[in-house]
């Protein structure tokens, strides 16, 4: 079977690229020739999703969507993968190539900013269906900026992403909270599957459910992720004195990863840490996947705070292999992996708020003994992830969509 995989960035970025990286190298592995096309490859100091040799990549950006195009109808793939690309004219264009399946790692088609929060009165979820509503909520819930011009753009954008969904044989999702967005939206349900938990390629070592702090010892948590308001990195840092406190412990917080709020968080984490001694947050930036792994294989909770409704959360299964529970704001597809009180404990999310992510950190850190059940818990679910059973049921999927 020959399987172009389309999406919007082919270096690795965020869970889009991770899950591509696993996935893309195991359908190669089991007999398809695949080839990857993309919108763009930045930044160039990335590592790439692909890079065996036998899988060409062709870039808009570098290309030109004319040569792109060209080349992918003289390569003649039996079936699209296509992974939600930016732009609904590559997408529609794409569309009339092949068959194909879409897996909805976002909010593709049902909402104006694609984020499914709002910020006023509260920062929080939103559950609404798209349509033209929207956009009279658009401004007073500040679901996005205030140019009237980009609202409209983005609606426009939205709506033509929703009319193409009925074009794809299939649409897959990661979480039964998807699944529901897209049949919410007029998918008929027969066509809307949720692959099964995805596991990885690379196990490292089992996470030791015995480990202890030495008494007194900083409880060592974890972000991993991009540094942007909806993803709740604020509430997390104005979160751990009141978690140092009711644990009676030093809180040490490690944040690896970049975006738009990272200056004004590190200056406010100067200023808590200079407040309170038992505090303290390292920014890490970027970082690749050595020292990523090393990171889970060192810290004690991993903390997921983000407000808007995470589709799910690939990072939690990546902390559970290292026998590392979480501790997240009930949102989203959240859920299909965090089981509250077995694996981590979930935060009231309504609204998110800093005071709920503290008391779920102390919740899940205060007992020893509730906490090395939550580390053998997370171990045993992670273990029940299958790389392989994933990818079967992806490759079923594509080649039903191939047969119609």
């Amino acid at each position: 079977m020959r399987i172009a995989a389309a999406t919007w960035n082919c270096k690795l970025i965020a869970g889009t690229e991770t899950y591509l990286r696993e996935v893309l190298p195991r359908l190669h592995s089991v007999g398809h020739e695949l080839a990857l096309v993309c919108e763009t490859a930045s930044p160039v100091d990335r590592a790439s999703i692909v890079t065996n040799a036998e899988v060409p990549t062709w870039c808009v950006d570098d290309l030109g969507l004319e040569e792109v195009l060209k080349r992918l109808k003289s390569w003649r793939p039996d079936v699209l993968f296509v992974n939600c690309p930016s732009q609904p004219t590559l997408e529609e264009t794409l569309l009339d190539s092949a068959p194909a399946v879409l897996l909805a790692h976002n909010y593709h088609g049902t909402c104006i900013s694609g984020f499914k929060a709002t910020r006023w009165p509260a920062a929080e979820p939103c559950s609404r269906k798209f349509g033209a509503a929207c956009l009279l909520q658009y401004f007073p819930r500040r679901c996005g900026g205030l140019n009237p011009l980009t609202m409209w753009r983005l609606y426009q954008n939205q709506s033509a992403r929703l009319t193409l969904l009925p074009r794809y044989r299939l649409v897959l999702t990661l979480s039964e909270h998807m699944r529901q967005e897209y049949v919410k939206h007029g998918l008929p349900p027969e066509r809307v599957r949720k692959l099964p938990p995805l596991g990885f390629a690379e196990l490292p070592r089992p996470g030791d459910p015995e480990r202890k702090r030495a008494a007194g010892a900083p409880w060592r948590l974890l972000y991993l992720g991009r540094i942007e308001f909806l993803k709740g990195v604020h509430l997390l840092i104005e979160a751990l004195p009141e978690a140092a406190k009711g644990l009676n412990r030093p809180l040490e917080l490690d944040l690896a990863g970049e975006g738009p709020e990272r200056e004004a968080l590190e200056r406010r984490s100067a200023q808590l840490m200079a407040e309170v001694p038992q505090v303290q947050v390292r920014f890490h930036g970027w970082i690749g996947r050595e020292r990523r792994e090393r990171l889970l294989s060192e810290v004690d909770l991993l903390v997921v705070p983000s407000i808007w409704p995470e589709p799910f959360g690939l990072v939690g299964l990546e902390a559970a292999r290292h026998g590392v529970p979480a501790v997240a704001f009930d949102v989203g597809g959240i859920r299909d992996w965090l089981h509250d009180g077995v694996t981590g404990v979930l935060a009231d999310a309504r609204p998110p708020r800093s005071s709920s992510l503290a008391r779920a950190m102390i919740q899940c850190l205060g007992e020893p003994q509730r906490y090395a059940r939550m580390r053998c818990k997370s171990l045993e679910i992670a273990a029940q992830a299958s790389l392989t059973t994933h990818v079967k049921e992806l490759d079923g999927a594509l080649q039903e969509a191939i047969s119609g």
